[in-house]
């Protein structure tokens, strides 16, 4: 008998081949036997590594795209049914839960006014207009409410309301963007449209280049049995106008916010006058200023960022500028004389306003540089200057001009910047116009005149010369 393995003899009576078997042979088996284990192992964690790559790599063949195209579907539908859109994320200001009041704006009683400031604007001449109005009127709730918006007071905090505070983007901020003393061919005045002419008074017309509207404040309706000034809106080519919100007191100085359907205003809603921003769609309201100084005639900047507004917290009326959510409010202009009436110029980088030296009889329109706060003077005569606004291209100032002397027989003048000359307007509406508002392309502006039924709202067009 022989061993299979090796063919060596195998004595009879043994089951075993004594070559095969020494102990030598048996080391070597043992160790071959390690080698190819230890080998086999590690092909197949390399084995397991290799395949797992190919089997989750986007791009492998062995798994269709479009089994990544579903995937990532559904990533997406999870993020926006959370609502984690990372630039919705940058561009919201992140609520903050407030712990404060609601106020519930009730039906309001006739207001007791001093002898020398009305309430709602009036039309003789002489009387200090409401759309300026110095001294906000002591408001006292009646018994029976109106329903209107809940208004909340804004926190000093940033974003105290996230759905009210609107903060556009900078590619939108770009889009208001124009190009500022850039010397253009000269324009002149061609003729004037009426805009709105109907009973009580129409005033402070904004005009929206986004929305192709106009927004102003009228008194046409009555609130509680009484005439009071609401918000409205009308479109380029619309008959009617179209009240915008309801609201319990008077609203002044409307102006929207670019980039948003909200709506910035002063009112006597509460006591003393405040600045409260509405949201056009959701109707919801949220106050900017509170507490027990006077704040009124905002003014927003081009990008929508910024207010500028008046206000007496430091005793006398002031310029300030604060966040569009009422946040970070900080005063720009100081002295003995009262400042009122700002409009944005030079693209946000400056504020217009008018310095009242003689009440009704002597005021100056200054310039003041933001956020720098340097002062120049733009028009300062020994009459009554006021209600000014340059045109965005920075070019021409619209300005009032009294020629009388308790502050009546109001007319528009243009000046041009570059070299101080001036031309008083021959708008043909009435004896009295004010308050020119420049369109975004400074073509034209919206004014209002005085007429016997009232306030009416126009719009001055110009035109450029030929070189």
């Amino acid at each position: 008998m022989f061993c299979y393995k090796c063919g060596h003899e195998i004595p009879e009576g043994s089951n075993s081949c004594e070559n095969c078997n020494s102990p030598a042979k048996k080391r070597r088996r043992v160790q071959t036997r390690m080698v190819l284990g230890i080998i086999i192992f590690f092909i197949g964690i390399f084995t397991g590594i290799f395949t797992e790559r190919i089997l989750l790599t986007e791009n492998s063949s062995l798994l269709p795209n479009d089994k990544f195209s579903e995937i990532k579907k559904t990533e997406t539908e999870i993020l926006v049914d959370f609502g984690n859109n990372p630039t919705d994320v940058k561009e919201e200001a992140p609520q903050v839960e407030q712990k404060t009041e609601t106020i519930v704006p009730v039906a309001l009683e006739t207001a007791k006014t001093p002898e020398d400031k009305p309430i709602v604007p009036v039309i003789e001449p002489a009387a200090e207009p409401v759309f300026e109005p110095a001294i906000a009127p002591a408001i006292e709730p009646a018994i029976e409410s109106v329903i209107v918006p809940a208004i909340e007071p804004v926190k000093s905090e940033q974003s105290a309301e996230a759905d009210i505070a609107y903060f556009p983007n900078e590619n939108e901020a770009k889009e208001i963007e124009t190009a500022i003393n850039v010397k253009l061919p000269r324009q002149k005045f061609a003729k004037s449209a009426i805009i709105e002419e109907s009973k009580g008074n129409n005033y402070h017309g904004i005009p929206d280049a986004a929305s192709k509207e106009v927004i102003f404040a009228s008194n046409r309706d009555k609130v509680n049995g009484k005439l009071t000034y609401q918000c409205y809106a009308k479109k380029d080519g619309e008959k009617e106008a179209v009240k915008l919100f309801d609201w319990p007191g008077n609203v002044w100085t409307p102006e929207p916010v670019p980039f948003a359907d909200k709506i910035v205003f002063s009112s006597d809603s509460s006591s003393p006058e405040h600045i409260f921003l509405i949201d056009r769609n959701t109707q919801k309201a949220m106050a900017l200023t509170k507490g027990k100084s006077k704040n009124m005639m905002p003014a927003v900047s081009p990008d929508g960022k910024k207010i500028a507004f008046v206000s007496n917290q430091k005793g006398r009326n002031s310029i300030w500028v604060m966040n569009i959510d009422g946040s970070e409010q900080s005063i720009v202009t100081s002295g003995a004389y009262d400042d009122r009436e700002p409009r944005w110029a030079d693209g946000g980088k400056a504020i217009v306003f008018t310095r009242i030296v003689e009440n009704l009889k002597k005021s100056h329109i200054l310039k003041v540089s933001y956020p720098e706060k340097n002062i120049t003077k733009l028009v300062a005569t020994e009459r009554r200057n006021w209600l000014a606004d340059v045109s965005p291209d920075g070019n021409y100032l619209a300005y009032t001009r009294s020629e009388g002397q308790n502050g009546s027989k109001n007319s528009i003048v243009l000046r041009e910047l570059e070299n101080g000359s001036e031309e008083i307007l021959k708008l043909d509406h009435a004896s009295e116009n004010l308050r020119p508002i420049w369109a975004a392309d400074s073509m034209s502006f919206v004014f209002h005149s005085i007429k016997k039924s009232g306030r009416s709202l126009h719009r001055a067009i110009f035109i450029r010369e030929k070189n």
